[in-house]
């Protein structure tokens, strides 16, 4: 048989939450507020990736064998820039 002691001291989850409160001002302000600085922070981040123009090239395996030096392959591989601005 259960004490007295037992039974208080088993509470499942649910009780234990209906105790420490339900949804109200103060959960909703802090789970918008999070969701926030997310946003922000997703925001600031994505700079990192789409504002970057790297300098690169595809290696192509045929012009490996001709003894060239780098420059002399990109010179090779990458087309011209024949926009407007140069």
């Amino acid at each position: 048989m259960e004490s007295e002691n037992d039974k208080t001291t088993s509470l499942d989850f649910d009780d234990m939450l209906s105790l420490a409160g339900d949804c109200g001002r103060y959960q909703l302000m802090i789970f918008l507020l999070i969701s926030l600085m997310q946003f922000v922070a997703t925001d600031a981040y994505a700079i990192n990736f789409i504002a970057g123009t790297m300098d690169h090239w595809c290696t192509i395996p045929q012009l490996a064998s001709l003894n060239l030096s780098s420059e002399q392959m990109r010179q090779l591989s990458v087309p011209p820039n024949t926009s407007a601005t140069g």
